[in-house]
């Protein structure tokens, strides 16, 4: 069941192609004011800042024990947000501790987060833990409910060697 949520989120990761500042094809034979009419109309959008915040109960266990989580999370959805189709949150990094177990780094790979229409969010992060278990990869679900909706999202984790159990509120407002 792990391998089948991994390899939905490092497919939906892949197809997600970052916003850029090159002029689209169509537009580059164009000069002047049709040149800058075109690219208006081919524009690409800027990606929308998200932010993730860790909320009291928010905890991780490893063989060393469990511990307390805190900090935040930022990724971007590199277009727009549109409704009734998964929002994929790309570049999930951010500054995460963990009481007693230290602070807590990220592996090469950014983390996903995937926002599905019907409220279900699944994520995957690529953790380091120096002083507790080393490197791992979380791959987390939950559903968001009324009446808390991104404000109080609870996420755990697949069974694994370690484990999470996160709480969090999940800003899409880009700043």
């Amino acid at each position: 069941m792990s391998r089948i949520v991994g390899a939905v989120l490092l497919a939906l990761a892949l197809l997600t192609t970052p916003a850029g500042a090159k002029a689209p094809k169509a537009c580059k034979h164009l000069h002047g004011k049709a040149h800058k009419a075109c690219m208006h109309k081919h524009a690409r959008p800027k990606p929308i800042t998200v932010a993730t915040t860790l909320l009291d109960g928010s905890a991780i266990t490893t063989s060393a024990g469990t511990f307390g989580l805190a900090g935040t999370l930022n990724g971007s959805i590199p277009s727009k947000v549109q409704l009734n189709t998964p929002t994929v949150v790309t570049d999930t990094r951010g500054t995460l501790t963990a009481a007693g177990c230290g602070a807590i780094g990220f592996g090469p790979a950014p983390g996903v987060m995937v926002l599905n229409a019907d409220g279900t969010v699944l994520a995957s992060l690529h953790l380091t833990l120096p002083d507790c278990g080393g490197d791992t990869t979380l791959l987390l679900g939950g559903t968001a409910t009324q009446p808390d909706g991104l404000n109080a999202l609870v996420l755990d984790s697949v069974p694994g060697p370690v484990t999470a159990h996160l709480v969090v509120k999940v800003d899409l407002s880009g700043s």
